[in-house]
């Protein structure tokens, strides 16, 4: 009686047919479970109903007549329902998975993606499921399954390639993001950096690096991701590199270019041409030079009007250079097939680091250093903060003996370093000292507003950047003038108040001062904690 028995496997079911051919007329019985039968009359036949997962590629046609060749997996299941198992067993199909699946991706490509049946968005396509399923693609493939007994249960875009082209040919270095972001689809945003060298321009500034920061993503458009494919696909990360960064570097001489922002950093110079430069013998002669003829030019009004002229190009400047570098930068991602999101300076850097004011002074100079912590109070918000001064005074002897120099004792020294002091602090107490200080603190706190509850780290640095972008050219360059003209004018006003009052006792000692500058200067707040301080 055992022969006459029929075990079912799991995920199967068992046709019971009167003939050894399977067609509508034939089958008894379709049955999920083991069963008996009449082995003189019935034949029985297994079919495998577990899903099937079935490679296939999807050839997407561009405008251009090219071919973007996607990497699907399908997978597919035999519905449930009686009469689909009985259409599947008339087609063929049964208990031997492969040539089940075969079958099926014979049936699945000869399905032709028209231009109608094109994703609007290959991004959507490919990263969501609800838009995928819905697709006019996925209701061709679903229609097709469903005339052969099956219905399509999922289906996962996996890889990209170009038509004549497979992505297995890898090559031995590692492969960048790009190639990485085609091959598996993925649409993250990528974060790079750029350097762009500008060349010293003395005697104003040595080498400087500047670098920029992109943030790209591969497109949404097939004709666009087809491109990025020719561009990227099995680039190496070194090549890829080396795309972006010419097309960065390109971008923005271009935008410099159209701008003509190289001929606003030429006129911005050209008032520093006068300065004898030339005849410094250190860095810390050269700056204070700069400073002292900056103040004296901008104590007159024709040197004023100059600046502000200059101000009101520059704001007209920099608002098209703004415009400009995300122009041309995204133009020329684009040309490589990629979307730019966002592209902004973060930093620059010399070559050298600048040297601190500490160099030894020449044969026939002295150096009197003045630290002054000074406690104001702020107009505009009333607020109690401390001014950490800092400044240099360099002094020589009038008259020389036959035998060289003559030395500034060290208790002259020290009696000067007092006289400086009090004469500084006196100064000092000039109304146009706490009026910069509030220009420059409003500006700061207004940025601190935009921060909010920011913390200091990567994200933080990134913020303060946005803030910037938020505050844009124009109130950059308003609030830079501002500050500057308020800072000038009360340390030529601090100047001559101290020079005026030190030259007196000055003159008993034969004593003549050479030069007097700032050398540093911080806003500290009530704990000591620098109000301009990077975390």
């Amino acid at each position: 009686m055992i022969g006459f028995y029929h075990h079912c496997p799991a995920n199967s079911a068992l046709i019971i047919s009167d003939s050894n051919t399977l067609n509508n007329k034939s089958i008894q019985r379709i049955t999920k479970k083991s069963t008996w039968i009449n082995p003189f009359k019935n034949k029985v036949f297994v079919i495998d109903l577990s899903a099937l997962t079935i490679p296939f590629t999807l050839h997407l046609p561009t405008t251009n007549g090219g071919e973007l060749l996607l990497q699907c997996h399908v997978t597919a299941q035999i519905d449930s329902l009686d009469d689909n198992i009985k259409l599947a067993a008339t087609k063929a199909y049964g208990d031997n998975k492969e040539s089940n699946a075969a079958k099926l991706k014979a049936i699945i490509n000869r399905i032709k993606i028209t231009e109608e049946k094109l994703p609007t968005s290959l991004e959507s396509f490919c990263t969501n499921t609800s838009e995928r399923e819905n697709s006019k693609i996925a209701i061709a493939i679903n229609e097709a399954l469903q005339q052969e007994g099956f219905f399509l249960y999922s289906f996962v875009p996996t890889s990209a390639s170009i038509s004549g082209s497979t992505t297995s040919a890898k090559p031995t270095s590692e492969l960048s993001y790009y190639s990485q972001a085609l091959s598996e689809l993925k649409f993250e945003q990528y974060i790079s950096e750029v350097k762009i060298t500008i060349p010293a321009h003395e005697p104003y500034w040595g080498e400087q690096t500047l670098t920029w920061q992109t943030t790209v993503r591969p497109p949404s458009s097939i004709d666009q991701y087809l491109l990025a494919c020719k561009t990227f696909l099995n680039t190496s990360s070194s090549k890829a590199d080396e795309i972006c960064h010419e097309t960065t570097a390109k971008a923005l001489l271009q935008a410099v270019q159209v701008t003509d922002a190289d001929h606003l950093l030429e006129r911005s110079l050209k008032p520093l041409g006068k300065l004898p430069l030339s005849t410094c013998t250190s860095d810390r002669q050269a700056a204070v030079m700069l400073l002292n003829g900056l103040a004296d030019a901008l104590s007159t009004w024709r040197g004023k009007l100059a600046i502000s002229r200059l101000a009101l190009d520059s704001i007209s400047t920099l608002q098209r250079l703004d415009k400009e570098i995300d122009l041309q930068t995204a133009e020329s991602f684009a040309d490589l097939g990629l979307v730019l999101e966002k592209i902004s300076l973060i930093s620059i850097e010399p070559k050298e680091k600048p040297k601190p004011w500490q160099e030894e002074p020449s044969a026939d100079e002295t150096i009197i250093r003045l630290e002054l912590p000074l406690p104001i109070k702020l107009e505009e918000d009333n607020k109690d903060v401390t001014l950490a001064l800092k400044c240099i005074v360099c002094v020589e002897k009038n008259g020389k003996e036959r035998n060289g120099k003559e030395e500034i004792t060290s208790e002259t020294q020290i009696e000067l370093s007092k006289l400086f002091t009090d004469n500084l602090l006196t100064a000092l107490s000039s109304a146009k000292v706490p009026r910069a200080v509030a220009v420059v603190k409003k500006l700061v706190a207004s940025i601190q507003l935009q921060l909010a509850d920011d913390k200091p780290g990567s994200r933080w640095e990134t913020r303060i950047e946005d803030v910037i972008k938020d505050i844009g050219p124009t109130g950059i360059v308003f609030n830079s003038v501002r500050i500057i003209f308020a800072s000038l004018d009360a340390y030529k006003d601090v100047r001559k108040r101290f020079m005026a009052s030190s030259e007196p006792t000055l003159h008993t000692h034969n004593i003549t001062i050479k030069y007097f500058s700032l050398s540093d200067l911080d806003l500290l707040d009530t704990d000591g904690k620098s109000l301009f301080a990077d975390s």
